[in-house]
């Protein structure tokens, strides 16, 4: 006895023909001449209202705190640096 352990497959059913309609380009969301380099500098400007500047004291403080953390960095790259060649003139005048 055998069974069926699939079910048969529904038949095709003929497709309906459905009439064809236009397709509308979508209108540009900006007129022509917001388009380019006039939106770029307007863009620009709104954003650069939006800034929060520093005063001098701030910007003068902050540019102390990059120098010295530069010099720092600069001086513990150094440093290893001349560690390493250190022990590589070790390494390669003992052989």
């Amino acid at each position: 006895m055998a069974t069926r352990l699939r079910p048969k497959p529904a038949p095709a059913k003929p497709e309906a023909k459905t009439p064809r309609t236009e397709v509308k380009a979508p209108r540009p969301l900006l007129p022509k001449r917001d388009i380019g380099v006039v939106r770029l500098v307007r863009d620009i400007r709104s954003e650069l209202r939006k800034v929060v500047w520093p005063t001098r004291q701030e910007a003068i403080n902050l540019t102390i705190i990059v120098i010295a953390v530069s010099a720092a960095v600069g001086m513990l790259l150094g440093s290893v640096d001349y560690i390493f060649r250190r022990i590589f003139e070790l390494l390669v005048a003992g052989f």
